[in-house]
């Protein structure tokens, strides 16, 4: 029944005919990997079964695994700029503009500024795709999660690093993050390794400033930073069962086959991310390699406003899963 619902919505909304240039938020149906969602739905015959609250009964239901667009990221240089809605606001508004830092002089680095959104988006629940049986996001409402010029941290490496100083060693943690870009790159990224972004740049403090050399994989290493910012203030969730190996015990964390748990980590296997503007790409893996996508990303006008679709894993018991939003916290 959900594929079927799935595919006649996907029918009616294919037919009608999108202007180029409509931003994402607006044009979902042709921005998004519908592919990487059938490739990626996995239904299994393996029982399961969930505990009715305190009651101590039990519901059974069927394992399923799947991912599913819920939010747009968006990165820009230009402050209150919203590259997924096409929405500029006054840049007056308390924020400078980035900047580029060129190498000079005895100074070899060259450094980047950009703002960060985070847009609660659920596209499922928003064309009604939602069933009692399988839960996807409930969320319906569009909503902003997060946006970086109102968090004093994200343009200062002082509030950053005192608000987080756990993070000023990431850094220090570059050789490390070889074997998660090795691992990234086939697609099976290293969660242990939390404070790496496999190919990409460490994940270093919660600011804006990345090392300035390449704005496609630097966009994408500022939106994980991001996801570990809100999975460490309790805005995101851990929903798929994502092996975590602590360095103490060696125990996989519990998983999530009945409930969404609170994780204070970027679980790198749990989301994917997929450029929708200015390019629209396929979904990728945090960490992966940028000479396999990032390539060509910019647009004709070379600017660096982009957007990704956040996809995020949900193993669930299908049928005894207690369906909460996310994000039933916002209003």
């Amino acid at each position: 029944m959900i594929i079927r619902k799935m595919i006649m919505t996907l029918v009616i909304f294919s037919s009608i005919s999108f202007a180029s240039g409509i931003r994402p938020i607006f044009n979902p149906f042709t921005t998004i990997d519908w592919s990487f969602f059938g490739d990626n739905f996995e239904w299994s015959a393996k029982l399961c079964s969930c505990e009715l609250g305190e009651t101590g009964l039990q519901k059974a239901g069927f394992e399923i695994s799947f991912f599913e667009p819920i939010a747009l990221i968006d990165v820009s240089a230009t402050p209150w700029n919203f590259p997924s809605i096409g929405l500029q606001l006054s840049k007056s508004l308390g924020r400078k503009q980035g900047v580029t830092r060129e190498a000079s002089g005895d100074d070899d680095k060259t450094t980047a500024f950009r703002y960060t959104h985070f847009i609660i988006y659920p596209i499922f629940s928003v064309i009604n795709l939602v069933t009692d049986y399988v839960c996807f996001e409930k969320l319906s409402a569009l909503s902003f999660g997060f946006m970086a010029e109102v968090n004093p941290a994200h343009n200062n490496d002082a509030i950053a690093a005192f608000l987080s100083p756990q993070k000023l060693l990431f850094a220090l943690a570059s050789p490390a993050c070889i074997a998660d870009c090795a691992a990234s790159s086939i697609g099976k990224p290293i969660n242990s390794l939390y404070f790496c972004a496999g190919c990409w740049e460490p994940l270093g403090t919660n600011t804006g400033w990345t090392i300035g050399a390449e704005p496609v994989t630097e966009a994408a290493t500022l939106a994980t930073r991001l996801l570990d910012n809100m999975h460490a203030t309790y805005a995101l969730t851990k929903s798929s069962n994502a092996f975590f190996s602590s360095s103490t015990s060696g125990a996989a964390v519990k998983n999530s086959m009945c409930s969404e748990t609170y994780f204070p980590l970027v679980l790198k296997s749990q989301y994917k991310l997929q450029l929708a503007y200015p390019i629209v790409w396929d979904a990728i893996t945090i960490g992966s390699i940028g000479t396999k996508w990032a390539n060509f990303k910019l647009g004709k006008d070379k600017a660096e406003d982009m957007a990704f679709w956040l996809w995020r894993k949900r193993d669930q018991c299908a049928g005894a899963y207690d369906c909460k939003s996310t994000f039933s916290g916002v209003r």
